[in-house]
């Protein structure tokens, strides 16, 4: 791969959080829109230093006062070759790129250089690496369980991460978890139901380089045919589970064909069982796999890839019926080779690759992360 690096002195009279606010904010996401970047990494410089001979012992020189060029920012980008990266800077996206550069940071000089790494001693450089770094994803359902277990894995992956959810208490503590660790994440108060409402937020939300959507909001309402509330029990089952996945597509679709980006769906091993006798939560979860499966044929042709994970049983309130029940406990574990309830976290690796470019070949799927559940 080639690499161009590019030395940024901000504008006189610019202040340095000014500088920052337009680099990361604005140029940022302009540069990393286009294709042909592979990568794209921000070096906020916070120290400056120039070693000198100056120190009787050659072999401890001394930092000396910084003699060299002002630079508050160092902007590195990964082309797969010369040609792809001509090809950008041939193109009217570069000159708005340019234009925006000088325009409102300051001077840029720019070198072309092929890296080589003499050695790398970090963890992450002996195995792959899971990263959602630059990405923007939307989570539903975000404010407990498995919702807020994928919002705060998905926001340490480094992306920024848009939580939705009906609870606006525990959306705000999500949120504020997520700034407190160092990551970016906002909150939007969402019944996903709401069709009308889905629509406006995709609106109000207009501006947001989205990438992923994570369509994971929920209910499990017991309830069995002939119950006297099974009307409501059904109706908010399927208008949750199924109807906020399309609401929630719908309304963002023109997000995810700007950026070419993904889309998760949260089934569940409920979808092929007639067991447990909820069958609004089955046959709705069920549909969200037929979701994500004709989907994923008919977005292709637009780069979107489509895909779902089915939790087997998780440790969540949809399951706090089961697990208060020993029998149904005792019952639910003898078909989990594992042996045990899942953790809403347990979620996280799969969803985390799955969003990622390391799945660029993945769509359709529907991924089990159940203990061996779906295979008893």
């Amino acid at each position: 791969m080639l690499k161009r690096i590019a030395l940024i002195t901000r504008k006189p009279g610019m202040s340095r959080e000014a500088f920052l606010e337009h680099w990361n904010e604005v140029h940022g996401p302009l540069v990393s829109e286009h294709p042909n970047v592979l990568r794209y990494v921000q070096d906020n410089v916070i120290v400056k230093e120039r070693f000198v001979d100056r120190n009787p012992d050659p072999k401890r020189p001394l930092p000396a006062g910084y003699q060299g060029p002002e630079v508050d920012g160092i902007a590195e980008l990964w082309f797969a070759d010369r040609e792809s990266m001509d090809e950008l800077y041939a193109s009217p996206h570069a000159r708005v790129m340019q234009a925006d550069g000088l325009a409102h940071l300051g001077t840029i000089t720019t070198f072309i250089v092929e890296e080589r790494t003499a050695i790398d001693r970090r963890p992450e450089a002996k195995g792959l690496v899971l990263s959602l770094a630059g990405e923007c994803v939307l989570v539903t359902g975000a404010a407990s369980g498995i919702g807020r277990a994928l919002a705060l894995g998905i926001a340490r992956a480094g992306a920024a991460v848009i939580a939705v959810d009906v609870d606006a208490s525990s959306l705000d503590d999500v949120v504020s978890t997520i700034a407190r660790h160092g990551g970016s994440a906002q909150g939007h108060v969402l019944d996903v139901a709401d069709r009308a409402a889905c629509r406006k937020l995709a609106r109000d939300l207009a501006e947001q380089r989205i990438s992923a959507l994570v369509n994971n909001a929920g209910v499990a309402i017991p309830s069995r045919l002939g119950a006297d509330d099974i009307d409501a029990a059904w109706d908010r089952t399927w208008a949750v589970n199924a109807g906020g996945v399309f609401n929630v597509t719908a309304a963002f679709l023109r997000h995810l064909e700007a950026t070419r980006g993904t889309i998760l769906n949260m089934s569940s091993v409920a979808a092929r069982s007639g067991r447990g006798m909820n069958t609004a939560y089955q046959s709705s979860k069920a549909a969200v796999t037929q979701m994500t499966r004709g989907w994923a044929v008919e977005l292709a042709d637009r780069g979107i890839r489509v895909n779902a994970i089915a939790p087997g049983p998780i440790e969540t309130a949809l399951t706090r019926h089961t697990r208060g029940d020993p029998d149904r406990v005792a019952k639910t574990l003898s078909r989990v080779p594992l042996n045990r309830f899942g953790q809403p976290e347990d979620l996280v690796g799969a969803a985390v690759f799955l969003l990622s470019g390391h799945a660029a070949f993945i769509t359709g799927s529907v991924l089990a992360v159940d203990g061996g559940f779906d295979a008893t």
